[in-house]
C-alpha cells in the first residue's frame, strides 16, 4: 500500500503534497465516482449536482478551516475543482441528498471491537465499489501542537481526508455507511468528521466533538482509545450511543450496515446494504458461540480476516464481472496491547500491509 508522510506543519501544503503525489488518482476516482453518483441523482443535471457540493464546501470552508486548507491544497496541486474533490470525499452522503432514487448498493464495512483481559482490540472491513481498491493509501500527519492538531496514521483513498485511523494517543475511529432521511448541507463530509475526531485527546472527548460536529448524512462510529469503546449511530441531524465497553468490565461489540437503536426509523430501507444482515447475523453467531473473552489478538485477526466462516462473509472478494460491485477494498486492525495497528489494500490475505506504531 502507498504511504504519504506528510513534512511541514501547514495543512495546505500538506494537501499539495498529497495532491502532487496522487494527482492521476485522484483523477481516475474522481471518474468513477461522478460515473457512480449519477446513477442515486439521476434526475439531477450537472449545476445541481455542483451546487450540492459547494454547499459542502462552503461548510467546510467556514467552520473547519484546518480541513479546508487541505483540501484546497490537493485542489491546486491536482488541478480537480474544489466541487468534484467534494464528490470523492462525500460520495456516501451525497446518495442520500436524493433518497427517494432507489439504487441499492452492496457496500458497507463490519465494525469488530473485543475488550477482555486478553485482548483490547477493534478493527474493520472497508467494503465499497471494488473500483476503489487501486487507490486505497496511508497518510501519514505530523503533530503540530501550535495548530492543536495531533500525529495521525489514516486509511484513506487518493483525495480523501480520511476513511479509518488512529492517532499517536491511541484514539482511534472506525466507520461504517448508513443510508438516512436526515441530512444536511451544514453538516461535515464524513472523511473530514474522521480527521476531527482523531484530532481528540480520548474517546470521551471524541464523542462530545461529535455531539456538535455531526456529518451531512448517516454514518455509524466506533471510537476507541485503550480504555473504552463507544459506538455511535449518526444521521445529519441526531447522533445516539449505542454501546459503551470499558477495559475495566470488558465487553464486544459489532455493527454492520443498519441502525440498531431509535434512529432506525431514518434509514432509507430501499438503499440497505443487502449483505448488511448476513455479515451481522454470522458475527452475533460468532460471539454466541466462539470463546472470545480468551482469545487473544492473533486468534481474532485470524477468525476474522484470514479463515473461517466469519471470515468468508465479512471479507467480501471483488466481482469478476462488475468492477463497481462491492468489495473490502481495505482495512484497519488496531490492538492495544501490543500498540500497533495493521492497514491492508483489498483482503488482508493479499499481503499489501502496512504496520502502524501508536
Amino acid at each position: 500500500m502507498k504511504s504519504i508522510k506528510f513534512t511541514g506543519e501547514s495543512p495546505l501544503e500538506w494537501g499539495r503534497q498529497h495532491g502532487e503525489s496522487l494527482k492521476t488518482e485522484i483523477f481516475e476516482l474522481n471518474e468513477i465516482r461522478q460515473s457512480l453518483l449519477r446513477k442515486y441523482l439521476a434526475s439531477w443535471d450537472s449545476s445541481k449536482i455542483s451546487t450540492l457540493c459547494l454547499a459542502h464546501l462552503k461548510t467546510l470552508e467556514s467552520k473547519y478551516s484546518n480541513l479546508y486548507q487541505e483540501v484546497l491544497g490537493v485542489h491546486q496541486s491536482s488541478g480537480l475543482p474544489l466541487e468534484d474533490l467534494m464528490i470523492v470525499n462525500a460520495y456516501t452522503d451525497l446518495r442520500d441528498f436524493s433518497y427517494g432514487e432507489s439504487n441499492r448498493v452492496e457496500d458497507g464495512c463490519s465494525i469488530m471491537a473485543i475488550k477482555s483481559e486478553n485482548a483490547n482490540w477493534v478493527a474493520q472491513t472497508w467494503d465499497m465499489h471494488a473500483s476503489a481498491t487501486p487507490y486505497t493509501v496511508l497518510l501519514d500527519y505530523p503533530e503540530v501542537p501550535e495548530l492543536e492538531l495531533k500525529s495521525q496514521k489514516v486509511l484513506s483513498v487518493a483525495g480523501c481526508l480520511g476513511l479509518a485511523g488512529i492517532n499517536h494517543v491511541g484514539v482511534s475511529v472506525m466507520i461504517n455507511n448508513m443510508h438516512c432521511k436526515e441530512f444536511q448541507t451544514t453538516g461535515l463530509i464524513w472523511t473530514g468528521l474522521v480527521r476531527e475526531l482523531l484530532n481528540q485527546e480520548s474517546a470521551a472527548i471524541a464523542l462530545e466533538h461529535l455531539r456538535s460536529n455531526l456529518p451531512s448524512s448517516g454514518h455509524n462510529y466506533m471510537i476507541c482509545d485503550a480504555k473504552h469503546a463507544l459506538n455511535v449511530e449518526t444521521t445529519g441531524k441526531r447522533l445516539e450511543v449505542t454501546s459503551e465497553i470499558s477495559q475495566d468490565k470488558g465487553g464486544h461489540y459489532f455493527h454492520t450496515n443498519h441502525y440498531l437503536g431509535s434512529l432506525a426509523n431514518s434509514e432509507i430501507m430501499e438503499r440497505q446494504s443487502p449483505t448488511t444482515h448476513k455479515r451481522y447475523k454470522v458475527l452475533e453467531k460468532y460471539f454466541s458461540e466462539t470463546d472470545w473473552q480468551n482469545a487473544k489478538a492473533e486468534q481474532l485477526q485470524k477468525d476474522f480476516f484470514e479463515s473461517g466462516e466469519v471470515c468468508s462473509t465479512i471479507c467480501i472478494p471483488p466481482s469478476a464481472k462488475d468492477a463497481n460491485a462491492g468489495a473490502t477494498c481495505g482495512g484497519l486492525i488496531v490492538d492495544y496491547k501490543a500498540r500497533v495497528a495493521t492497514g491492508f489494500k483489498g483482503l488482508l490475505n493479499d499481503g499489501d500491509t502496512v504496520s502502524i506504531r501508536f
